[in-house]
């Protein structure tokens, strides 16, 4: 979460740019997979006594709230803008 947050901060990411229409959208994509894959894989791995339901509920839905702050937070970075597209590409 740290590093999509410092990413989100920058008005210009150091991310190669490829020569396609929404490049975009696939690091989002890939990011918040990588995210994912993380928070859930740290909620199996805890008591599942904290959830009330299933923990990789949990995670995507603590992933989805976090890829909306963070759409949130880019909106107030200069150069930078806030799209419901990019939140969809989080959210896959």
């Amino acid at each position: 979460m740290g590093l999509i947050f410092y990413l989100s901060s920058l008005p210009k990411p150091p991310i190669p740019h490829l020569d396609w229409k929404n490049t975009d959208k696939l690091y989002h994509f890939l990011g918040y997979t990588a995210l994912g894959f993380l928070v859930a894989r740290a909620f199996l791995h805890t008591s599942p006594k904290i959830f009330l339901g299933s923990p990789w509920i949990a995670a995507v839905l603590l992933v989805y709230l976090y890829a909306a702050s963070d759409e949130w937070h880019q909106s107030f970075v200069p150069g930078r803008t806030s799209e419901v597209a990019d939140w969809g590409a989080d959210c896959l």
